[in-house]
C-alpha cells in the first residue's frame, strides 16, 4: 500500500484498504487501520485529489482525540492544510477579522529582540514592573533560546 500511496495510485490503495477485512483472519489492529487511512489520504494528495484528502482528514480528526504533527497523518495533514488554504481548512483555523492574510508578519508582531526577553533564572519579584508595560514577557535560558512566556494575569501574588 505504501508504494502505491507514494506514486498516487488512489484506486489501488482504496481497493487494498477495502480488502483488509476479508483477507484478514478476523481482526485488524488499530494501528494497521490508522496506517491504511493515512496511506489512503497520502495517495489522494499525491494524485491531486485534495477534496478527497480533506474529507479523509476530517474523518481522521473527528475520530481521534489527538495526533502528532510528526506522524504520517500529521505530515499529510500539513500538506492538506497547505493546499486547502484558510477557507477550506478541515482543522478550522481562526483568522481574526483585523488581520489581512496578505500583510507581512512584521505588521502584527515585533521581533524577538525588541521584546526584550528576560532570563529564566530571574526572580519574578525583581521584574514585576515590566508587567505594567507588557502583558506577556518571553523567557530565555542561558543560551538565548526561548523557554516560555510569562503572562501578567498568571502573576497574581506579585
Amino acid at each position: 500500500m505504501r508504494a502505491f500511496a507514494t506514486i498516487g495510485d488512489f484506486d489501488m490503495v482504496r481497493r487494498l484498504k477495502e480488502r483488509m477485512w476479508p483477507d484478514s483472519v478476523g481482526s485488524i489492529s488499530r494501528s494497521a487501520k490508522q496506517e491504511a487511512d493515512e496511506l489512503l489520504m497520502e495517495a489522494a494528495i499525491n494524485n491531486n485529489q485534495v477534496d478527497v484528502a480533506r474529507r479523509l482528514l476530517r474523518r481522521i480528526v473527528n475520530g481521534k482525540e489527538h495526533f502528532s504533527w510528526r506522524s504520517r497523518v500529521g505530515l499529510v495533514a500539513l500538506k492538506v492544510e497547505t493546499l486547502s488554504g484558510f477557507t477550506n481548512s478541515p482543522l478550522r483555523p481562526h483568522v481574526f477579522p483585523q488581520i489581512l492574510l496578505n500583510d507581512p508578519v512584521e505588521k502584527y508582531m515585533i521581533s524577538f529582540r525588541e521584546s526584550r526577553p528576560l532570563g529564566a533564572d530571574l526572580i519574578l519579584e525583581n521584574v514585576a514592573m515590566r508587567f505594567l508595560k507588557d502583558s506577556a514577557v518571553p523567557l530565555v535560558n542561558d543560551w538565548g533560546s526561548c523557554v516560555g512566556i510569562v503572562h501578567s494575569r498568571d502573576c497574581t501574588k506579585v
